[in-house]
């Protein structure tokens, strides 16, 4: 294959790529509504949150602000103060039934981790 063969395949693919995501990102769909890491939320193993106690562990530190989060947890952390503002108007409802499922697990299964949770919230809150 010749030098310029290869600059034009390269060009056409750059733009077909450039192209599509012009295009992609026009359109608004569940993973792809509001910022910051949410369209993590899709895959967000919530299953995994209730039935793995190290993995619970791992999720409540994240929340306490006393270990290393995944986007997905960031994500939820900034999340929950809108949430609890204005019933979170512009969510998914992919991520209010994920907020509030991990918001009630945790309020049933470990108050006092969910007491830290809202305290470590920007801005606190108190229930």
């Amino acid at each position: 294959m010749t030098p310029s063969r290869l600059h034009s395949i390269l060009l056409i693919t750059i733009i077909f790529t450039l192209l599509s995501a012009v295009f992609t990102n026009g359109t608004e769909n569940e993973s792809s509504r509001r910022g910051g890491g949410f369209y993590l939320w899709k895959d967000f193993p919530l299953d995994e949150l209730s039935k793995t106690p190290k993995f619970r562990s791992f999720y409540q530190f994240c929340f306490a602000g006393e270990d290393r989060c995944p986007i997905d947890g960031k994500s939820l952390i900034k999340l929950i103060p809108e949430m609890m503002k204005d019933e979170c108007a512009s969510c998914t409802s992919r991520q209010k039934y994920l907020a509030n499922t991990v918001l009630t697990y945790l309020k049933e299964n470990d108050p006092d981790q969910y007491q830290i949770f809202l305290k470590k919230l920007k801005p606190p809150i108190t229930v």
